[in-house]
């Protein structure tokens, strides 16, 4: 399991830090560390089995990578590099499908009807119970507008973030646990802003 997690994360490595450009503000190798390591959290809480461990985290790895490619079908694009590459390694074929099964699942709206899909959910989007969500929001914003060539008003963004946080559960039990708290303090942050935001609009009317 090590090696090929390890083999995994060079080729991940070298490829986002090869082909990605400055646009990609969020989507980027420090987001899909991050991913790893919350799916790791998670997995390990979750007294995953060490082969579904790396069937996990081999997807936290892979499961961006084709964004690079096509940013808005990148969850195929995703699976289609990770399983060139596993196949090389010579990785069983119906472990690559697990993989595959857990890279899709990122697919938005979420939609986990596993265990490890659940996890890959969670970590996925894990940044929305972090202190600096804020700051992950604006990185996404930039790259949004970067890419996409489409600008957001402050108060579009903060509606944005405020869907956001209300209509993507956590599924886990470790999520719950640990994470539900923070993020709810994050949505509250956001409804707050909104309310400030709203009412100094009417104040200039």
């Amino acid at each position: 399991m090590i090696r090929i997690l390890q083999k995994s994360a060079n080729y991940v490595s070298d490829l986002m830090n090869g082909k990605i450009t400055e646009d990609f503000y969020y989507h980027n190798l420090q987001h899909t560390m991050e991913v790893v390591e919350a799916a790791t959290e998670i997995g390990k809480d979750s007294n995953l089995k060490p082969d579904e461990l790396e069937v996990l985290l081999l997807g936290a790895w892979f499961h961006d990578t084709g964004i690079l490619f096509d940013y808005f079908l990148h969850e195929e694009k995703s699976i289609e590099i990770c399983r060139e590459f596993l196949l090389k390694e010579n990785f069983p074929d119906k472990k690559i499908d697990r993989v595959a099964e857990v890279i899709i699942a990122t697919k938005m709206p979420h939609n986990p009807s596993s265990l490890l899909q659940e996890i890959i959910c969670d970590a996925d989007i894990a940044h929305m119970a972090y202190k600096n969500f804020t700051e992950k929001s604006e990185l996404l914003r930039k790259e949004w507008e970067s890419l996409h060539g489409k600008k957001y008003s402050d108060y579009d963004w903060l509606q944005i973030n405020v869907d956001f946080l209300t209509e993507n559960p956590f599924y886990t039990e470790y999520a719950h646990k640990n994470w539900n708290k923070r993020k709810e303090k994050n949505l509250k942050q956001y409804q707050e802003r909104m309310r400030n935001l709203y009412n100094g609009f009417q104040n200039n009317k």
